[in-house]
């Protein structure tokens, strides 16, 4: 019997529009969350809705945050980095 496995993983990018770009990054960083910042290969989608690729956008995969408590720890940084 073969078996297949498909992952998914859910992606969110973003672009903070009311904090500074590398503000939200480093505080992100202080709340102990894993962020990538860059263009991820969608370099068409980004220019086509005039998006900087430098620096880009924000990422979050939740792939890492698994649990409850990871969730609620992630939400709980956006709130400090975005409020």
């Amino acid at each position: 019997m073969q078996l297949k496995y498909i992952i998914r993983c859910a992606t969110v990018t973003f672009l903070p529009l009311k904090k500074d770009f590398n503000e939200v990054v480093d505080t992100l960083a202080k709340e102990n969350l894993m962020v990538g910042v860059g263009d991820f290969y969608g370099v068409r989608p980004l220019n086509e809705m005039k998006i900087d690729l430098d620096p880009g956008t924000i990422r979050l995969s939740f792939l890492h945050y698994n649990t409850m408590e990871e969730i609620e720890h992630l939400i709980a940084g956006l709130k400090v980095a975005l409020g």
